[in-house]
């Protein structure tokens, strides 16, 4: 017969262990749930094959450099679904499965990496991590690039502060004339840039041997070369 003390003892063992599983599983979950998106730094292990077992950067396209992978755009998937991919593209290469096959987030991945918001005209808007090198003109080309619309000389940078948020001029098209660094300032963990647009005067088809055809809006005064 438990005894009061025995009871509580083995009470509170049980819920350690269940918050421990939980703990675990909730880290799992996370990871798995993450998507990948461009700066992220991954490794790629195969069971038995020194050769293709190497950590990657996923390039701004949403490429890697790996083995059969080709020009596939990983952006947005999870690690399982990248993981799958390799495996059907090892096997079909190859000729038979790999023995066994990994695919995680590298150890150091997010170590010198920042998070910041790329809103307004861009390709892909959202929450991104760059390196904090890579600075204004490296956030908006992890962000797909510029809009045909998009004002390079109005780009606003937000940055939260002890005295509130604090709003900076970015002109971008003044340092891509120039040159000039002092155009360009820092990029924060939590800063927000948003490229505003201009203004549309018509809408134009570009079809035919083009990487992407389609319907496109001409800010005014511009030239279809």
């Amino acid at each position: 017969m438990w005894r009061v003390c025995d009871l509580m003892l083995f009470i509170r063992i049980v819920g350690s262990v269940l918050v421990s599983i939980t703990v675990i599983f909730s880290a799992i979950s996370y990871g798995q749930a993450r998507r990948i998106q461009p700066g992220d730094r991954l490794t790629i292990t195969v069971l038995d094959r020194e050769d293709l077992t190497r950590t990657v950067v996923v390039r701004p396209d949403g490429t890697i450099q790996y083995p059969f992978m080709g020009s596939e755009d990983l952006n947005g998937f999870t690690l399982n679904r990248l993981r799958t991919i390799i495996t059907l593209q090892l096997t079909r290469s190859l000729g038979s499965p790999p023995q066994a096959i990994d695919v995680l987030w590298a150890e150091d991945a997010f170590l010198d990496q920042i998070k910041v918001s790329v809103l307004g005209q861009v390709i892909s808007p959202g929450v991104i991590r760059v390196e904090e090198e890579a600075g204004i003109q490296g956030a908006i080309t992890a962000a797909g690039g510029l809009l045909p619309i998009a004002r390079q000389d109005d780009i606003k940078l937000r940055r939260l502060t002890n005295q509130g948020m604090a709003v900076l001029d970015v002109n971008l098209a003044r340092f891509l004339e120039t040159g000039d660094l002092s155009y360009l300032p820092d990029l924060k963990d939590g800063d927000i840039i948003v490229v505003p647009g201009g203004e549309i005067s018509s809408l134009v088809n570009i079809e035919g041997a083009v990487n992407s055809p389609g319907q496109y809006p001409v800010p005014p005064g511009a030239k279809v070369y």
